[in-house]
């Protein structure tokens, strides 16, 4: 178990040494002096406060809102959840408009749809309103039709 624990570590260690190369403002990143924080699960006002100070969050939203499994994966990118993003993405909001305060139209309330009325019948008999769906006599109608 010690030997899976150590090979796992050491790929996570070639993954981020790679994603350095590729995105060098990683290494500038301030939530990368708080691991015990949790970045990719339920979010704190401590870790949106960490992503408030760090001088590279313009780079890691960029990143956030650009990359489509990013954008729909959990994780915190530059302040925001994935429902922020979201969205940000939808209202074409980008980093510069993150950064400088601008926020996306509060989204519309979905309201269930009606269901239409279904249309109350006259009964054959006695001209009635039946209820809704019921076609023929009504209930009174058959008890004296039957007798």
């Amino acid at each position: 178990m010690v030997e899976r624990d150590e090979l796992l570590a050491e790929a996570v260690a070639t993954i981020v040494d790679h994603l350095d190369q590729v995105s060098p403002w990683r290494r500038d990143a301030l939530c990368r002096e708080y691991p015990d924080l949790d970045w990719h699960g339920r979010f704190t006002e401590l870790e949106r406060a960490v992503c408030a100070r760090c001088t590279v969050r313009a780079d890691c939203l960029g990143v956030g809102l650009a990359d489509e499994t990013l954008r729909r994966s959990g994780g915190l990118w530059g302040g925001l959840d994935v429902r922020e993003r979201a969205r940000f993405v939808r209202a074409g909001l980008g980093p510069d408009d993150v950064i400088a305060g601008r926020t996306p139209p509060p989204g519309r309330a979905r309201t269930p749809a009606k269901k239409p009325k279904a249309k109350r019948v006259a009964c054959d008999e006695c001209g009635g309103l039946l209820p809704p769906g019921r076609v023929g006599l009504c209930c009174g109608c058959q008890t004296s039709a039957a007798a």
